[in-house]
């Protein structure tokens, strides 16, 4: 913080909620915004945690949990590019108003070459959104 310019607003970029995720993590809207206010943070982007169930109620929830927190949560889409027609839940949720795109390779277990991955890039391109990948731990190199 002692390097940044007085007043400098520092957001998350990596945040998620979700009670199902497989690694048995759990976060709120609630306990997020009560961390940022802990860590004299801004703002955050908030997507989904895993969830084996899949990812349109949940991105659904995200939004509405954006909604509810004062422009202090900026809402990002997940999809997993081998479930069903992910440019269409993209689609969908762009124009519901998430502002950009989360993928986890590992979690969903695709590889950056599956054909899911053109069609969801493409939206986001299209778009000019950004499409976040997931790429540490637990990821070979991509």
């Amino acid at each position: 913080m002692a390097h940044l310019p007085a007043g400098s607003p520092v957001w998350d970029a990596h945040t998620h909620t979700g009670d199902r995720d497989p690694d048995g993590k759990t976060n709120t809207a609630e306990s997020l915004l009560a961390a940022l206010d802990g860590a004299g943070h801004d703002a955050a982007v908030i997507c989904p945690s895993a969830d084996p169930a899949g990812y349109p109620h949940n991105n659904d929830r995200v939004l509405e949990e954006a909604g509810g927190s004062g422009g202090r949560l900026i809402p990002f889409l997940r999809v997993d590019p081998k479930a069903g027609d992910p440019a269409a839940e993209v689609e969908r949720c762009l124009d519901l108003g998430h502002r950009g795109i989360k993928l986890h390779p590992r979690s969903e277990r695709f590889p950056l070459s599956h054909q899911g991955m053109d069609a969801v890039a493409a939206v986001a391109a299209d778009r000019g959104v950004p499409l976040l990948i997931h790429a540490g731990r637990g990821i070979p190199s991509l």
